[in-house]
């Protein structure tokens, strides 16, 4: 295929130099010089000139297409990220409103709780805890013995304590009272007992007059109990039935006896225990 430049440039009338005619009229004619062909690919044998233009124009459109989507795609991206934006921030204040409205709920609920008075605890120690008191004044002590066969009873301090008449006595160091225990085996009514005590005592003081007789205690053990009373003094008798043995208890005080006299002859009487 020839060049439309080429068949231009043969035909284009041309001066020649006889000499250089002649001279060349001998030589083989040398064929025309192509240079290198603008803008064609290799193998295709298109001309250049026949093929950039429409790559440029392939190429600029495909350039128009993508700028004409690009901002709607940009649009779409800030459009969707702000839609995210907004649920996220209804979101946050739909839980901090439910947080708030729970912590106002509950506040309400342990308001009560929390302005209720509470009662002190208790200080007050524990029966163990509690310390041992101390004894009073008027508390007597009293050494416990076991006189006779029979008789477990408290001697007080400064108080002499034996056998005498037949009977276990504790006198006290002046005299002034005193405390018999008799016993005997056998077993009778409290009242037949109580009718001899009262005959007993009548004989001992003459000018006395019986003052009470009722029920008591003495050791644990149920008895009678009768009271005389006489110039001098006063004399009771505990009479009372314990494992088959008969009990006469006797309590004298003489007159004038103080307070503590009297407590503690009364202490000696009930510390009586039959054995």
């Amino acid at each position: 295929m020839e060049l439309p430049v080429s068949r231009a440039s043969s035909e284009r009338p041309t001066k020649r130099n006889p000499r250089r005619a002649a001279a060349g009229a001998g030589k083989p004619a040398a064929a025309p010089k192509r240079g290198p062909e603008r803008g064609q690919r290799a193998g295709t044998g298109a001309p250049g000139a026949d093929a950039d233009p429409p790559r440029r124009r392939e190429s600029g459109a495909r350039f128009t297409g993508w700028r004409s989507w690009l901002p709607g795609l940009i649009a779409g991206l800030i459009g969707g990220a702000l839609v995210l934006i907004v649920l996220a921030i209804a979101s946050d204040g739909g839980s901090s409103d439910g947080g708030s409205t729970s912590s106002v709920g509950s506040a309400s609920r342990e308001t009560p709780t929390a302005s209720t008075p509470t009662a002190p605890a208790s200080t007050a120690p524990t029966p163990a805890a509690k310390r041992p008191s101390r004894p009073s004044r008027h508390e007597v002590r009293l050494e416990r013995r076991q006189l006779a066969d029979r008789v477990s009873i408290g001697v007080p301090s400064g108080w002499s304590a034996g056998i005498s008449g037949g009977a276990v006595t504790i006198v006290a160091g002046n005299g002034n009272a005193e405390v018999q225990v008799y016993y005997e085996p056998g077993v009778k009514p409290d009242a037949q007992l109580a009718d001899a005590s009262k005959t007993f005592l009548l004989q001992r003081h003459p000018s006395g007059r019986v003052a009470s007789v009722g029920p008591t205690d003495a050791g644990g053990v149920k008895g009678r109990r009768v009271e005389v009373k006489y110039d001098t003094g006063t004399e009771s008798a505990v009479v009372l039935v314990a494992d088959g043995y008969s009990y006469l208890i006797l309590e004298r005080l003489g007159n004038p006896s103080s307070p503590e006299m009297r407590r503690t002859t009364a202490a000696v009487a009930m510390s009586f225990r039959p054995v």
